[in-house]
């Protein structure tokens, strides 16, 4: 596997490759800077997000904890009112005319009425000890004549009622969709109670429900896109209890069902499990969201914000820094076009020169002023061009010397010529003496041939007559003696 481009090592001139190599050293380590700070930028932005949307959400929580304690003492206040008691007393004596009961109700009504708007709620109902009704203002929903058999005898409130004649203790109803009511509604009860400790009645206090939707609704802070969760627990599954940001008809109309992939936030926080990080949201967005309990309302909280926008600040960074790349890196990108260009400048004439040279044209110009080693390279070339010069003048003188001596020789080879066939002549003539020469001396062979065989006959002859004169002459020296 290849790390570098052929293309950029072999099919690009120098100047290309120097500027690509020149901007990559210096591009690099930025990209590298970059991404580091891109991520370390991210997940700072992303930390504090989640640290601010959990400050939001300890802070909505910590308020309406604060507005319930608020709401049920006021609640504790006017249920311990001793006219109230009495009056209830009173009311619910056997024995009282109709018109003791008329008048004991009208004081209820506006003991009720005076002190629950005193206090900031909207409504009051006053209930018996068996849960007939006693009194109710107008604008809350209708009971019937018993909270226990009427029409609302399934609802939050009459299990408000239940518990707190149970309980004797102050207590928040969970929040519901009332008919008739455009909002939900959320009720806070205290018993009443007599100085001696008897209970005589059940007040339930109408909760201002826009009181409560303006903690929830508050999104300082929270973007374009910040919302807060509200959700309750129901048999259907965790509703939203407070209308949505930019969906005012969605209370009690969206329902998260426990382990669905979306709404993560708001079921850990039903589950009592406080914590944050990037989650599905109810829209079914990724978002950034903190999420907590709320135990008075027995509500979850969740307090989100769309990741696209809580880090867009991360994209007009990215987009800072390649601007700033882009500003550092275009000087940069001229001076090494400049430099690359008087490097590969002198190196292109020399280049030009050199296939000049091997073309046979060596008529050109090499010199180049300075000490950088292309200058040297283009001096050398002229050096050598300038010896090639000189020594094709050399080559040219000794071919000169060559044809003179040539031509010298070729004068010479035709005298020898000539030479040469005279001698052939003679050669004729000798050889023709040397065979008639030839023949002379093959007759004086057969003559010699013959007169040594004579020679050898006589030898013999000699022989025997000197064996015959010795034998002779022993036979005189025999005689003689």
């Amino acid at each position: 596997m290849k790390l570098i481009p052929e293309w950029m090592t072999h099919r690009q001139n120098l100047a290309t490759r120097l500027i690509f190599w020149f901007g990559l050293l210096v591009l690099l380590p930025m990209i590298i800077s970059a991404l580091i700070i891109d991520q370390v930028s991210s997940h700072a932005l992303r930390e504090n997000t989640l640290q601010k949307l959990a400050m939001v959400a300890k802070d909505k929580a910590n308020s309406l904890e604060i507005y319930a304690f608020e709401r049920t003492r006021a609640a504790n206040v006017v249920g311990r009112l001793k006219r109230l008691a009495d009056a209830i007393v009173a009311f619910e004596d056997p024995k009282a005319s109709p018109q003791m009961k008329g008048e004991q109700k009208n004081k209820i009504d506006h003991l009720t009425s005076y002190f629950s708007a005193s206090l900031g709620f909207t409504g009051a109902i006053v209930l018996s000890p068996s849960g007939e009704v006693i009194n109710q203002t107008s604008n809350t929903p209708d009971l019937g004549q018993n909270i226990s058999s009427g029409p609302q005898r399934d609802s939050p409130l009459a299990s408000l009622a239940r518990r707190t004649m149970t309980l004797l203790e102050a207590d928040i109803s969970d929040f519901d969709l009332f008919p008739g009511m455009a909002d939900p509604l959320g009720f806070v009860s205290a018993p009443i109670i007599l100085e001696d400790g008897h209970r005589v009645g059940i007040l339930l206090l109408q909760i201002d429900t826009k009181e409560i939707f303006d903690i929830v609704r508050d999104y300082e802070g929270l973007g374009h896109t910040g919302n807060v969760v509200v959700g309750t627990l129901t048999p259907e599954g965790i509703k939203i209890a407070a209308p949505l940001r930019n969906r005012s008809d969605s209370s009690f109309k969206l329902v998260v069902k426990p382990g669905d992939s979306y709404g993560v936030g708001i079921q850990n926080a039903m589950k009592g499990n406080p914590g944050e990080g990037e989650v599905i949201g109810i829209l079914r967005r990724s978002v950034l969201a903190s999420w907590i309990y709320v135990p008075s309302f027995r509500w979850g909280i969740a307090v989100q914000e769309d990741t696209e926008e809580a880090m867009a600040m991360v994209g007009e960074q990215r987009w800072a820094i390649l601007g700033v790349v882009a500003i550092i890196l275009t000087p940069i990108l001229l001076i090494a076009l400049m430099v690359a260009r008087s490097i590969s400048k002198p190196i292109r004439t020399a280049v030009e020169a050199a296939e000049r040279v091997a073309a046979g044209d060596l008529t050109g110009d090499l010199s180049a002023v300075g000490h950088d080693e292309t200058s040297k390279l283009i001096n050398a070339l002229g050096q050598m061009v300038n010896y090639l010069n000189s020594l094709i003048g050399q080559v040219q003188r000794s071919t000169i010397d060559l044809v003179s001596t040539a031509n010298s020789l070729g004068a010479m080879t035709r005298t020898q010529s000539n030479e040469v066939n005279n001698l052939g002549s003679t050669t004729i003539e000798i050889a023709a003496a040397t065979k008639e020469i030839s023949a002379t001396a093959e007759e004086l062979l057969q003559t010699m041939a013959g007169i040594n065989q004579v020679t050898d006959h006589t030898t013999d002859l000699a022989n025997e007559g000197q064996a015959s004169l010795e034998d002779l002459e022993a036979t005189m020296t025999s005689l003689s003696a």
